[in-house]
C-alpha cells in the first residue's frame, strides 16, 4: 500500500504522464501529416516538441525516465495514425487522376450508389461537384447518398494541395483567398515570441555584426548597409536592411557581387541586418520572402501577387525551404503557391519544421554544400 504521504507525488506523476501522453501523440500525428515532411524529419521534430517537458518533468524531481520511455512509446501509433490511407474514390480517371492514383496507392472508381461503402473521401473536379449538386437524375441520388453515408467530397485541386504543400493560384479556383489572414492566438504568440528572439540575436550576435562590418569596410568601403525598397503586408513599402554585397548600384547599371559578398551571401550573412526589420515589426521570422517593388508589377508578378502580401514577410519561409530559388514569372507563380499554402495553413508545427529545414540548409552551406547553390554564383541583384 502506498504510504499517504507519498499519493499526491504519485498522483502528480499519474496526471503528468497522461497529460505527456496526449501531448506526445497529438503532436506526433500533426507532425507527421504536415505536407513533404519526410519520416526522419518528423521524428526529429517530435523529439523537439517532446524533450522540453522531458527536461522540465527531471528539474522538478519527477519521474523523467518514465516520460522518455512514453515519448518512445506514443510515436509508433500517432505515425500509424497519420500515415492511415484513405480509402480515396473518384468519378473518373482521366487528367490529373493519375497523378492522385500514383500519390494515394489505390483509387476506387465509383458508378453507382453500392460503390459508396467502399470509399471515405470522394474527390471530385468542379465541374463534377456542379452536376453532383444539381439534384436531377442519378447525379442528384448520388449526392444525397454521399452525404447520408458521411463520405468526405474533396476538390481534386484541395487534395493535391494538401499532399504536396502548394496552394492552386492563378487559376479558377479562388477559395484559396477566402481564409488568408486571421490574428489568432497563434499569431500573438508568434509576434511575442520572435520580439524576443530578435533582440536576443542581436545581443548575441552583436561581435558577428561588427567583424562583418569591419571587414566590409575595409576589403570593399563604404556603405556598410544597403537598403532596398520591399513590400510588406497589405502592400505596405519598407527599407530592407542587409549587408552591402555589391558594388555601388549608382555607378553601374548591372552591379557585380563583390568577392566578400559571395561568401556573405553563401552563408546568408548578408540577411543578418533584418533583425532590426523584425524587431520593428516590418517583417518576420517566417514568411514569404519580400518582393523587391520593381518586381511586383502586372509585368513581372504572377496574376494573384497580392494574396502573400496577407501576413510580414519573413526571413525565411515554405516557399524557400520546399523550392529553388526563382528567376522567371513563372517560377515566381509556383513559388506564390507555396506562400499561399503557408499563409492558410500555418501552425506552430509548421513554422517548426520551416525552422529545423533552414538551420539544416545553413548547416550544408558551412561544409559547401549549399543545395543548388554555390559561391561562384552571380544572382541577379535586382531579384535579390
Amino acid at each position: 500500500m502506498v504510504p499517504e504521504i507519498e499519493a499526491p507525488f504519485l498522483f502528480t506523476q499519474i496526471v503528468l504522464a497522461a497529460i505527456f501522453c496526449v501531448w506526445s501523440v497529438y503532436a506526433g500525428v500533426s507532425i507527421r501529416r504536415l505536407p513533404t515532411v519526410a519520416r526522419y524529419e518528423a521524428f526529429l521534430l517530435y523529439c523537439c516538441m517532446t524533450a522540453p517537458i522531458v527536461g522540465v518533468a527531471g528539474l522538478a524531481d519527477l519521474n523523467w525516465i518514465v516520460l522518455l520511455v512514453l515519448m518512445f512509446l506514443c510515436w509508433p501509433p500517432s505515425v500509424m495514425y497519420a500515415d492511415r490511407q484513405l480509402r480515396i474514390g473518384v468519378l473518373g480517371r482521366a487528367g490529373y487522376f493519375r497523378l492522385l492514383a500514383r500519390h494515394s496507392g489505390s483509387v476506387e472508381v465509383i458508378r453507382d450508389l453500392d460503390d459508396l461503402s467502399r470509399i471515405e473521401v470522394l474527390v471530385v473536379t468542379p465541374e463534377q461537384l456542379d452536376e453532383l449538386s444539381n439534384h436531377e437524375g442519378s447525379h442528384g441520388e448520388l449526392y444525397k447518398a454521399v452525404v447520408t453515408n458521411e463520405v468526405d467530397v474533396r476538390l481534386l485541386a484541395d487534395y493535391l494541395e494538401h499532399s504536396f504543400g502548394c496552394s492552386n493560384v492563378g487559376k479558377p479556383l479562388k477559395e484559396t483567398a477566402a481564409n488568408l489572414y486571421r490574428f489568432t492566438m497563434f499569431e500573438l504568440a508568434k509576434l511575442i515570441t520572435e520580439k524576443v528572439i530578435a533582440v536576443t540575436l542581436l545581443i548575441t550576435l552583436s561581435p558577428l555584426f561588427l567583424v562583418v562590418a569591419l571587414l566590409i569596410w575595409g576589403i570593399d568601403g563604404r556603405p556598410l548597409i544597403y537598403r532596398q525598397p520591399r513590400l510588406g503586408r497589405g502592400g505596405k513599402p519598407f527599407k530592407i536592411l542587409k549587408f552591402r554585397t555589391m558594388q555601388d548600384l549608382e555607378e553601374e547599371d548591372r552591379p557585380q557581387i563583390t568577392r566578400l559578398g559571395g561568401y556573405l551571401r553563401y552563408f546568408h550573412l548578408d540577411e543578418l541586418p533584418q533583425l532590426i526589420n523584425i524587431l520593428r515589426g516590418e517583417m518576420a521570422f517566417v514568411g514569404p520572402r519580400p518582393e523587391w517593388v520593381l518586381l511586383t508589377d502586372d509585368a513581372q508578378a504572377p496574376e494573384d501577387y497580392w494574396l502573400r502580401l496577407a501576413v510580414k514577410p519573413g526571413l525565411t519561409g515554405w516557399a524557400q525551404v520546399n523550392y529553388k530559388p526563382t528567376y522567371t514569372k513563372r517560377m515566381r507563380e509556383r513559388k506564390l503557391g507555396y506562400d499561399v499554402y503557408y499563409i492558410n495553413n500555418r501552425t506552430f508545427f509548421m513554422v517548426s519544421l520551416i525552422w529545423m529545414r533552414t538551420l539544416w540548409m545553413l548547416f550544408l552551406a558551412l561544409f559547401g554544400k549549399a543545395r543548388g547553390r554555390s559561391l561562384d554564383e552571380s544572382r541577379d541583384p535586382k531579384s535579390q
